[in-house]
């Protein structure tokens, strides 16, 4: 049995002992499951490492001191001739006077809206076809002819299935390139069309040795018939000249009324119309 006197050392030593063991804990480095803050990074320049600034780019040149700007305004547009003067230069057909010429332009000055129409849907193709024309060395009033022909319609169809600009009817097309098959008709080519007309045209020049007259009634009336029209008139001892030949009313109607747009365009003041200058440029 431990009496009083005893248990006062044994209870210094447990207290000695608990103190030991206090101060043992406190030196003990800290685990991971601690409660207590981790403890304050200072972060210190002097410790970073120095990195290199990124090398920039060269400097754009200054831009040059430039012309002073121009304050006239925008360039002049371009101002193109009248195809219609090209023709006027190049009228070479004979000269001739004819009651008929005369009633033909009577009703072009009675029906100038007819002109008018015409003479604006001509404004697609009389550049091209002149330059056609005048490659070939032809009078300038072939490059009219559509005029007669079609009014500058290139869908123009008649009666007697000719087609296109120049009117061609299908066994003529055909001797001249204008070969028709289901999906096209050659015809109605302006390109084309203009081509083979005007090699048409002077191939009836050279038939009929070197009468435009003949030969532009022969477009229309047909080489062959033209000249049985001759030969009855020889036959009978009378003049052989394109006003001189009996021919149907469309063929003796034809060729006065090219000469009498011819002269309108000459001069449509002197007959009291008036014409759109058409602009000496191509439309395709």
């Amino acid at each position: 049995m431990i009496t009083e006197s005893q248990s006062i050392p044994l209870r210094l030593a447990a207290v000695a002992a608990w103190l030991l063991c206090a101060a043992g804990c406190a030196t003990a480095p800290t685990d991971a499951t601690s409660s207590l803050p981790d403890p304050v990074i200072v972060n210190d320049p002097a410790a970073e490492p120095i990195l290199e600034e990124p090398e920039l780019p060269p400097a754009l040149p200054l831009p040059e001191e430039s012309a002073p700007i121009d304050d006239a305004g925008p360039p002049e547009p371009i101002v193109y001739g009248d195809v219609l003067d090209r023709i006027r230069e190049n009228l070479a057909l004979p000269q001739a006077e004819h009651r008929r010429i005369e009633s033909e332009i009577a009703w072009l000055q009675r029906n100038p809206d007819y002109l008018a129409r015409s003479m604006g849907r001509s404004q697609r193709y009389l550049h091209y076809i002149v330059d056609e024309v005048e490659a070939r060395g032809l009078p300038g009033e072939l490059a009219l002819l559509p005029f007669v022909e079609s009014a500058f319609n290139p869908f123009g169809y008649s009666h007697s299935r000719a087609a296109g600009l120049w009117q061609f009817i299908p066994s003529t097309g055909e001797l001249y390139g204008l070969k028709r098959n289901y999906w096209q008709d050659p015809r109605r080519d302006v390109l084309e069309s203009t081509h083979a007309a005007l090699e048409f045209l002077m191939s009836l020049y050279q038939r009929f040795d070197g009468d435009w007259f003949l030969a532009i009634a022969a477009y229309n009336y047909g080489a062959g018939n033209v000249q049985r029209a001759i030969s009855r008139s020889r036959s009978l001892r009378r003049h052989t000249d394109f006003f001189s030949l009996s021919l149907p009313a469309e063929t003796r109607a034809y060729v006065p009324k090219l000469i009498a747009i011819a002269r309108i365009v000459r001069n449509p003041e002197a007959y009291g119309l008036f014409i759109s200058p058409i602009p000496d440029a191509p439309y395709f």
